[in-house]
Parts: structure tokens; C-alpha cells; sequence
């Protein structure tokens, strides 16, 4: 009877434990997110990402030039080099001035959360300085009883 009792208290106790764990929420989903700047930091929060999660980049650039869109799967992100020597080229002499802090807002649409963060990042390049704006736009589904990023959309407003 005591085998029986005490798996019935360690099942109780676990399921105790799980339900008062707390949630991410979509803050702190972005906030893990932001400070993961690297494929190493994606890695460790990747927990957070759905397994079929994509990432969409668009740059645009004004001045009559197209835009650059490119997209990813987010697991590729950690098993392939996703450092392109084309773009290293390209941004040689970029420089961060400074970074706002994000303008923060949280909606729902049918079951998704969507979570998007627009920030004004002063920027050096090329000898010009200038503000781009970023958005970044989360759609946040569960899976598994947990809130994932299922899909992130940045656009980089060099406008």
C-alpha cells in the first residue's frame, strides 16, 4: 500500500509543480529572442521556437532600389553557417550608434498572439549616419501547452 501511496503523492506533487511553473509570455519570448543576437544564443533559447519555425529578413533601402527578402528555417539556423561572406562584405563599415528602446505591442488574431517590437536604431555606413527603423513581428502559437514563435517576420526601414 505504501509503494502505491507514495507514487500517488509524487504524481500529485509533479503535476503540482508543472501546473505552477509560470508561462512565458510573449515578452519574455522577445526579450529571450533580442538577446540572442547569435546562431549560439538561438540555440539556447531555442526551446522557445516552434520546430517548423521561418524567419522572413526584408531590407528595404529607398531610393528606387528593390527590396532584399530572404527567409529561413530557424532549425537550419543552427545547423548550417549562416554566415554569408557576401554579407560580411557588404556591411563592412556598418556601426551601431544607438539603439531605442522597443515600442512594444500584443494582439490576437484567431488563436495566435502577435507580438511586434519597433525600435529607431541611429546608424553609421558608408560614411552617411541615419536612422533605421526595425520591426520584428512574432506570431505566437502553443505547442505542447507552451507559447512558441511558430513564425518571425523583421523588417530592416533603411527608408
Amino acid at each position: 500500500m505504501k509503494p502505491v501511496l507514495a507514487t500517488a503523492f509524487g504524481c500529485l506533487l509533479a503535476a503540482g509543480l508543472a501546473y505552477a511553473t509560470p508561462k512565458s509570455t510573449p515578452e519574455d519570448l522577445m526579450n529571450r529572442y533580442f538577446a540572442a543576437n547569435d546562431v549560439a544564443g538561438i540555440s539556447a533559447s531555442y526551446g522557445d521556437w516552434h520546430p517548423t519555425a521561418r524567419h522572413q529578413v526584408t531590407v528595404k533601402y529607398g531610393l528606387g532600389q528593390p527590396d532584399d527578402v530572404f527567409s529561413y528555417a530557424v532549425s537550419d539556423a543552427l545547423t548550417e553557417d549562416m554566415n554569408d561572406p557576401r554579407m560580411a562584405e557588404m556591411m563592412a563599415g556598418y556601426e551601431e550608434l544607438s539603439r531605442m528602446p522597443a515600442e512594444i505591442t500584443i494582439s490576437t488574431v484567431d488563436a495566435a498572439q502577435i507580438a511586434r517590437a519597433v525600435t529607431t536604431v541611429r546608424y553609421r555606413w558608408q560614411g552617411m549616419e541615419g536612422d533605421m527603423v526595425q520591426t520584428d513581428t512574432f506570431r505566437i502559437l502553443p505547442h505542447f501547452g507552451r507559447p512558441a514563435i511558430h513564425a518571425l517576420d523583421t523588417v530592416l526601414d533603411y527608408r
